[in-house]
C-alpha cells in the first residue's frame, strides 16, 4: 500500500486527481497547517504559496468519501521552531520529537495534535485514522497521545523489512521507500513525478480489504529499527556540518 505524504503541490493536484480516478486503496497524509493560508508560518517558515491550493482541497474532499482511502495526519505545523533557527546544520521538519530538545509531555503533544486533527475535520469532514509523526520522529508519549486522540494507525520509518504490528494499542505501519522490501511504501507528493507510473502500478496492486492486519514481531526488532532510524537522522545532521 502507498502512503502519500501530501506537502508541496507544484502541479496543483494533477497527479492526485489521476490517482483518485483509479478508485483503489491508498493512504493520503496531510499537514493541517497547509489548510490555513493565512497562518503566520507562511512567509516565515514556509513560502507564502506553500499552502494547499483550492483544487487540492476539493480533490481531498472527494477522496476521503472513499472507504478504501485511509486519511492520515502529519502533526500540525510539521516543523520544529528551535531547529528552524539552525536549519543549515540540522533537520527541522519534525514536531513530536527532537534530537536536540527535551522530550515533550503527552499533554504538550496532544495539544498540537488535537489542533491539527480539528482543522482536518473542519476542512474535510472526516477524522484522520492514521497519525504520521513528521519526519517519522516520535517517542512513547507520541504513541500514547495518538491513541488517546482516537487514531487507529501510526506510521514509522522502516529501516528493515517489518510487517505492520501492534504497539501501545495502535497498528504501526513501517514505511519504506519505493524499491525497498516491505508492505507500506511512502512518498512525498512532489517526489512522485519522474516514476509516476511505478506508483500508479503500486496502487493498482494494493490488496487492502478494509483493515490492515498486524502481525506479531519481536520487541528487539522494534528497538533495533528505532535505533537504526535515529542513527540515520543523526548522521544526516552531521553531514550538514
Amino acid at each position: 500500500m502507498l502512503d502519500i505524504h501530501l506537502e508541496y503541490c507544484p502541479d496543483n493536484g494533477k497527479k492526485l486527481r489521476k490517482i483518485a480516478e483509479l478508485n483503489k486503496p491508498f493512504c493520503i497524509s496531510v499537514v493541517p497547517v497547509l489548510f490555513q493560508p493565512n497562518h503566520k508560518a507562511f512567509g516565515t517558515i514556509y513560502p507564502k504559496d506553500y499552502h494547499y491550493p483550492s483544487k487540492i482541497v476539493k480533490t481531498l474532499k472527494e477522496l476521503v468519501k472513499n472507504p478504501n482511502v485511509i486519511l492520515g495526519q502529519q502533526g500540525f505545523l510539521h516543523y520544529c521552531p528551535d531547529c528552524f533557527k539552525f536549519r543549515n546544520k540540522r533537520g527541522c521538519h519534525h514536531e513530536n520529537y527532537c534530537l536536540y530538545s527535551k522530550p515533550k509531555s503527552i499533554k504538550e503533544q496532544m495539544k498540537f495534535m488535537q489542533e491539527g486533527k480539528k482543522i482536518i475535520e473542519e476542512r474535510l469532514g472526516v477524522s484522520p485514522k492514521l497519525y504520521v509523526p513528521p519526519n517519522h520522529m516520535f517517542d512513547d508519549n507520541t504513541l500514547i497521545a495518538a491513541k488517546k486522540l482516537g487514531f487507529e494507525y501510526f506510521a514509522d520509518r522502516a529501516m528493515m523489512n517489518l510487517p505492520p504490528y501492534n504497539l501501545k494499542r495502535l497498528i504501526i505501519l513501517p514505511e519504506i521507500k519505493l524499491g525497498q522490501v516491505g508492505e507500506i511504501v511512502y512518498a512525498h507528493y512532489d517526489d512522485i513525478t519522474n516514476n509516476f507510473e511505478d506508483y500508479l502500478k503500486l496502487i493498482r496492486s494494493s490488496n487492502y480489504s478494509g483493515k490492515i492486519i498486524p502481525r506479531k514481531i519481536a520487541p528487539s526488532k522494534i528497538l533495533k529499527n528505532r535505533r537504526l532510524k535515529l542513527d540515520v537522522k543523526k548522521k544526516r545532521d552531521l553531514d550538514k556540518n
